[in-house]
């Protein structure tokens, strides 16, 4: 075995690659003079206060001393002395202006002929401007000759040999760092370059052609010394693993036959395990088809249909997130699908429990009853194509990736349905997946067909086709259900027998079309004036019924008025015709047990109408449009 490699691109990549004495040398320059500039910036501020606080100083002295100077003058001693004094002053660097000024503030004697003469206002202490510092001693004596000494001085003056002074040092510290730089270059040079240099000559002259016996010499035991005593170790593994691999060449056909040999008995492994668990699948579906068959025909109730519908695939299956819509034709121009059932399917997956058909997966599903099967929400290109919206029964913008299926359940070529379900992983639903969910929907629709048909039978026998109401027979049954409630709980029953006032003169004028369409408004109107736990039902012809539970006689009066005004809010054409110029209703009141005792009797029923009955007639006695109780 040999390692060959391109040695003069090593030597390009040396020769682009400045030497480690001038790298560390040029770092050693770069942090010495960022640290040097940080000290600069950091003394300068105090060596300024410092400075500025012996110039204030020295002014307010000068500033007391003129002062008491022109005070021993006094007023008939000549000024020569205190002139020569003043122009002295000014003939300090910083210094730029001495101003002497009277009681009334105007300059008596100055250093500047131009500012006498000019009124300036007392101020008393330091006042600094832009570039300039002004000091004033006022003179406190009420006899004194002057008022006060103004010493004005510039600042850039002021601070000008301590900028000398900051950029000597400044300049003295840069000429430090740069030789302590090169002095780091050189000793880098020496303890480290040279070494490592002739590490390299060995790597590019013997190691890199072939050749791994040679070594490299060890002067000290420091760290290019491991380095070197590491590298030494290395070319003698090289040299071991080289002189090992010939003695494995020798078994390497046997070995790829081995290995040759092995794959195939995986991959017939791999087979013999897909086919399992194909048989497995098929068992588990014929297994899921027969207990569907059994549990779900076993009911007449959609509601549980739809339960163990739900429980089948969970105990079955064990999909983690799945939901059930089930289709609504209430509307025939526009059916939509409504949320029958979920498991595990949370809020952001399930945007709404109603959607139309064909938005979104769910309800194309519905419309083109085609099965749907993802494999990878994220990657598929298909997604853009669908009309989604917060209502379409799943929002993929919620959750991008996993898979999702969607099956129609189907009886006799229409949809009912549709099974739709989620995985957080990719690639978990397949064609025989859909397949699968496609002869489950099918028992589940027919199931729940024969349920809603059985429903339909149910609500016939009960419900007047017309009204829409309770029938005859309803009611019967609901008033022997509150009788027993009364008997048991001692509570009061009230009845209200309700007769539509000219019933027939309107039928025979305006026709049967309108008369069906007036029974069907007093109804509606029968159902929105009472509580939710009242019961209404049609009693035959234009007469009705109205049953409320634990209602005593006020309470029942109380209804029986609202009711005759509901009536009397109706619009429907010919209303106005009728005799008080709108329809109108008779109410006869009975409240049990006030008129009926024995609640237990068989002819309870008909005796407690019968009472209502003969109120009824007494209202129609006593003009109609009216409620009575006898």
């Amino acid at each position: 075995m040999s390692i060959t490699t391109d040695s003069n691109d090593t030597k390009m990549h040396h020769k682009k690659t400045l030497p480690l004495g001038w790298r560390i040398s040029l770092h050693v320059a770069g942090i010495g003079s960022l640290l040097c500039l940080v000290v600069i910036f950091c003394l300068a501020p105090f060596e300024y206060k410092r400075v500025e606080k012996e110039v204030l100083t020295e002014a307010k002295i000068l500033a007391e001393v003129v002062c008491s100077i022109y005070q021993r003058l006094g007023d008939k001693e000549p000024y020569d002395y205190a002139r020569k004094l003043l122009l002295r002053m000014a003939r300090v660097r910083h210094i730029s202006l001495v101003n002497i000024q009277d009681k009334q503030g105007i300059v008596r004697y100055s250093t500047d002929s131009r500012e006498l003469g000019k009124e300036i206002a007392f101020n008393y202490g330091v006042i600094r401007e832009d570039n300039e510092i002004i000091v004033t001693h006022v003179v406190s004596e009420s006899n004194s000759s002057i008022g006060s000494v103004s010493v004005f001085i510039e600042r850039d003056l002021m601070l000008s040999d301590t900028h000398k002074l900051l950029a000597q040092i400044a300049i003295g510290l840069f000429v430090m760092i740069f030789i302590l730089a090169f002095l780091t270059k050189g000793l880098v040079e020496s303890l480290v370059s040279a070494r490592l240099s002739k590490l390299d000559d060995l790597i590019e002259g013997a190691v890199l052609q072939g050749y791994f016996l040679n070594r490299a010499s060890i002067d000290r035991f420091d760290e290019v010394g491991e380095v070197i005593f590491g590298f030494n170790q290395l070319l003698s593994i090289i040299t071991q693993v080289e002189a090992n691999q010939l003695e494995k060449d020798h078994g390497f056909r046997e070995a790829q036959l081995q290995k040759s040999m092995r794959l195939k008995l995986e991959e017939a492994l791999e087979q013999l395990k897909r086919t399992n668990e194909n048989l497995n699948r098929k068992f588990q579906a014929q297994d899921l088809l027969m207990q569907a068959s059994h549990s779900l025909g076993g009911t007449l109730k959609k509601e549980m249909v739809v339960e163990r519908l739900v429980c089948l695939i969970e105990e079955k299956l064990h999909w983690p997130q799945f939901a059930i819509f089930l289709c609504d034709f209430k509307n025939k121009e526009r059916p939509y699908l409504k949320l029958a059932a979920s498991f595990g399917m949370s809020k952001e997956l399930l945007s709404t429990t109603t959607v139309d058909f064909g938005e979104g997966i769910t309800g194309m599903v519905a419309q083109t009853a085609t099965p749907v099967v993802i494999s990878d929400l994220e990657q598929d290109e298909s997604l853009k194509s669908w009309n989604f919206s917060k209502k379409s029964g799943f929002y993929p913008e919620q959750h991008k990736t996993g898979s999702l299926m969607a099956v129609p359940m189907i009886n006799k070529g229409y949809v009912i349905g549709v099974m739709l379900f989620f995985h957080s992983k990719i690639k978990s639903f397949d064609a025989e997946d859909a397949a699968l969910m496609g002869a489950l929907g099918a028992q589940a629709s027919l199931a729940i067909v024969n349920a809603e048909l059985y429903e339909t039978t149910l609500e016939l026998s009960t419900i007047d086709s017309l009204t829409l109401v309770q029938n005859r027979r309803a009611l019967v049954r609901q008033i022997e259900y509150e009788l027993a409630r009364c008997q048991r709980f001692k509570t009061k029953m009230s009845l209200l027998l309700i007769d539509v006032d000219h019933f027939k003169s309107y039928n025979d004028r305006m026709g049967h079309v309108l008369g069906d369409a007036a029974l069907k408004a007093i109804a509606l109107a029968l159902k929105e004036a009472i509580r939710k736990v009242d019961f209404v039902a049609r009693f035959g012809g234009e007469e009705f019924c109205v049953i409320l539970p634990q209602s005593d006689l006020d309470s029942a009066k109380e209804v029986a008025d609202k009711l005759c005004e509901a009536i009397r809010q109706i619009k429907i054409v010919g209303a106005d015709s009728q005799e008080f110029g709108y329809l109108s209703v008779s109410i006869g009141i009975s409240v049990v047990p006030d008129d009926y005792e024995d609640l237990s009797s068989k002819t309870a029923v008909t005796d407690i109408i019968a009472i209502a009955d003969k109120a009824l007639y007494e209202a129609k006695h006593r003009g109609r449009d009216k409620y009575v109780y006898l």
